[in-house]
């Protein structure tokens, strides 16, 4: 491995284990990339990112408890530097207009 590799720590949170499990395959099989986190519910993805500090949250936009834009809200407030990537199958203005209102997302 190239020692100009960067290191990058993941939390992957998502209410369905099928879609974890396969987000964490693709994002380790990454050369450098570490998922060190999973959570099911946004309360669950909150605390983990917390206790992690992760560089990067992938989360779902709709989950339990906390939906994704709550959740990025929180992320914001208290692990200001972990980027967000938010996953969704919502095409809806709306939608992204409140995501981007929950704090600073990063867009692609």
């Amino acid at each position: 491995m190239s020692k100009n590799v960067e290191q990058l720590r993941i939390l992957v949170a998502d209410d369905h284990a099928l879609m974890r499990r396969g987000v964490r395959v693709m994002l380790d099989s990454q050369r450098g990339w570490t998922v060190v986190g999973e959570a099911a519910t946004g309360i669950e993805a909150v605390e983990q990112a917390k206790r992690l500090k992760p560089d990067v949250a992938v989360l779902d936009v709709t989950m339990p408890e906390l939906d994704g834009i709550e959740v990025t809200r929180q992320l914001r407030a208290a692990v200001p530097d972990t980027k967000i990537l938010i996953l969704t199958m919502h095409e809806s203005r709306q939608m992204v207009r409140r995501l981007l209102e929950a704090g600073r997302v990063d867009t692609f």
